[in-house]
């Protein structure tokens, strides 16, 4: 279902989306006709007009057979109480979708899928992830901080926040610096870089832009904390937090969506939504704590619950009990 070239474009209309649109339904219709035992994999919608318009579109007119199993996998968090705010949309929605045999969802926070498709088996698997670690470096924020975000530059995804909090605290005296890594739209960025240069912190706050691969982990590995202090509407179990863990970065992160689920206290600090002041007490508070305690108990936390073996021996399950279920 990839009918977007760019972050800009999502939930936005066009007509060479509208194209892919048609083809993809063409595509799902022949797969269904099959006569096979089949599980079909499909993440549902986030919570916005035109992602569930786009999906209603798809699903409407098509019959699945009986030996079609679907099995939703939930990224996008807030589905439910969307749908919920929209009664018509959401008996549409649920009139049109194929009721999935098996749903999966990142984490418990919010309101779960059982309340939409309750005769459905429901299951918790978070993300599992391989990471690319550099054993070698040995990391000292004893003389400066580090801190890295990566993301989306929406504002809601905190990086305006992030910004306004490290220009606090540097102007304070604190020995700390921030790189950015992300992309958005034109706007996002203007908005970004003019914000930078209103606070005069280009000497110590960087927009590197996107980065893939190894230029990608190489900003990374040299992190010290993670800064990712999110409120977005449809934020679920950000990868970026579960990475640094992956690389024994401690995270400074907030009490949203399941975010929680990602970022105890042994391993940084949670501050609530949207509030700088509390941004600004947890990045302080965190300097004061053991950095190698952190950084030690980060790395436990992502081998015990977020490795890619963990995640692919649960989907395993879930894949072979849709097959395999009479």
């Amino acid at each position: 279902m990839d009918f977007n070239d760019d972050i800009g474009q999502v939930s936005r209309f066009s007509l060479k989306k509208l194209f892919r649109l048609i083809r993809f339904k063409w595509k799902l219709s022949k797969a269904l006709s099959s006569k096979r035992h089949q599980c079909l994999y499909y993440p549902p919608p986030p919570p916005r007009f035109v992602p569930i318009i786009r999906d209603i579109l798809i699903f409407v007119g098509l019959r699945a057979k009986k030996n079609n199993r679907w099995v939703y996998h939930v990224h996008a968090g807030g589905l439910p109480e969307y749908l919920e705010g929209h009664p018509l949309l959401k008996k549409c929605y649920l009139k049109i979708d194929p009721a999935p045999y098996h749903v999966v969802e990142l984490s418990s926070d919010g309101v779960s899928f059982k309340e939409l498709f309750p005769k459905a088996k429901h299951t918790i698997i978070p993300y599992g992830l391989e990471i690319k670690r550099d054993e070698s470096l040995q990391k000292n924020p004893a003389t400066k901080k580090q801190i890295l975000f990566i993301g989306n530059i929406y504002e809601d995804k905190g990086i305006d926040l992030t910004i306004r909090a490290v220009s606090e605290i540097h102007k304070k005296g604190g020995k700390i610096s921030l790189n950015i890594v992300g992309g958005g739209s034109q706007e996002d960025v203007t908005r970004v870089t003019s914000l930078i240069n209103e606070l005069q912190a280009s000497d110590y706050v960087k927009y590197l832009g996107i980065l893939y691969g190894d230029a990608k982990w190489e900003v990374f590995n040299q992190a010290h904390y993670m800064c990712f202090p999110s409120y977005y509407e449809n934020e679920k179990l950000p990868l970026v937090l579960i990475e640094s863990l992956g690389l024994g970065i401690p995270c400074i992160s907030s009490h949203w969506r399941g975010i929680p689920e990602i970022i105890p206290e042994e391993v940084g600090v949670l501050v609530q939504p949207n509030d700088l002041e509390d941004l600004v007490k947890g990045i302080e508070s965190i300097f004061k704590r053991d950095y190698q305690d952190l950084a030690a108990n980060a790395l436990k936390r992502f081998e015990e619950r977020f490795s890619l073996g963990c995640y692919l021996t649960n989907f395993e399950k879930v894949f072979y009990d849709s097959i395999e279920s009479d």
